[in-house]
């Protein structure tokens, strides 16, 4: 971060003249503006589709589409897998699979939200945080989703489910 900040500082000195909101100028597409946080060194996709979830959702900066992807995560991932949303892949602790059930993901988000597929990121991520865990038994009663999750991978004889 010591490194990370200083770089950050000057690029957008260097090709915003200063002014940070010029990265979401007035009729940016979410896509350009992921696309510029990518230009900051240390930020990658998941970052960049991140921080333009954030500027729609919590500041409510108003952005041409198209709309960011959903930022992979392991949460998110495997909160879509288990609500059924998601085929889990086999082999999946190679590289090229995690990547490809990665690219999956995005793919599925922007079947189920074509305007906004990041508008799914925030709500999957907080419920594969809060009760949907991976490390420790899942709480499903205390869920909002228990009543309508099919619970893919959980059974009764391993409350971690398969592959958690």
């Amino acid at each position: 971060m010591a490194r990370l900040l200083p770089a950050a500082l000057r690029h957008i000195a260097d090709r915003y003249g200063g002014d940070a909101s010029r990265i979401w100028a007035d009729g940016s597409s979410g896509a350009a503006v992921a696309r510029r946080f990518l230009a900051f060194d240390g930020v990658g996709p998941k970052i960049a589709n991140m921080a333009v979830n954030i500027l729609i959702r919590d500041f409510h900066i108003g952005l041409a589409t198209p709309m960011p992807d959903i930022a992979v995560d392991t949460h998110v991932l495997r909160v879509f897998e288990r609500l059924g949303l998601l085929d889990r892949l086999e082999h999946s602790q190679l590289r090229s699979t995690r990547d490809k059930q990665g690219l999956r993901l995005q793919l599925r988000a922007r079947e189920l939200s074509p305007e906004w597929p990041g508008e799914l990121d925030w709500p999957a991520w907080h419920l594969g945080t809060k009760w949907c865990h991976a490390g420790r038994a899942p709480e499903c009663g205390e869920c909002y989703m228990g009543e309508v999750c099919p619970r893919v991978g959980l059974s009764l004889d391993s409350p971690y489910g398969s592959g958690t």
